[in-house]
């Protein structure tokens, strides 16, 4: 299996970067930034932080809704109108659902915090790194234009 190695070099180009939300399905990626402008040292953290961030896929919330579903669906049996003796197969379907419900609802839900992770990561690296570290913006000439 290759490797992608997604290079970047300028602050800007940060904002390509999406987070894939099946994890069997995500190519093996990593994030390097190849800025002269930039330290080493501060190339080395943000690279760890992007290339951490972008395998999140909020498939640990996603667990949680499952469980969540599992353990409603068993306290609905164990305490509601439904006990174990009249139960069917139509009730072992509800439960089924009442899983695939609380895994969908946690995954959407873990893959929105992931975005925003990722997002609020990529704008403080924008900020820090054309506050402190882009030398190659364009700057106006001092002299004025004489009419």
């Amino acid at each position: 299996m290759t490797k992608n190695n997604i290079q970047i070099t300028e602050p800007h180009q940060l904002l390509n970067i999406t987070i894939w939300p099946l994890p069997f399905f995500r190519p093996d990626t990593t994030i390097s930034i190849v800025s002269r402008d930039v330290p080493p040292d501060q190339k080395k953290t943000w690279e760890e932080q992007l290339n951490q961030r972008l395998i999140d896929c909020g498939c640990e919330l996603a667990g949680m809704g499952f469980m969540i579903g599992i353990v409603a669906y068993l306290l609905w049996i164990g305490f509601g109108p439904v006990k174990l003796a009249t139960l069917s197969l139509v009730h072992l379907w509800q439960g089924l659902l009442t899983a695939i419900i609380g895994l969908t609802l946690g995954k959407m839900i873990g893959l929105f915090r992931a975005r925003m992770r990722l997002s609020r990561l990529v704008g403080q690296i924008q900020e820090t790194w054309d506050k402190d570290f882009n030398t190659t913006a364009d700057t106006l000439p001092s002299a004025a234009i004489e009419n």
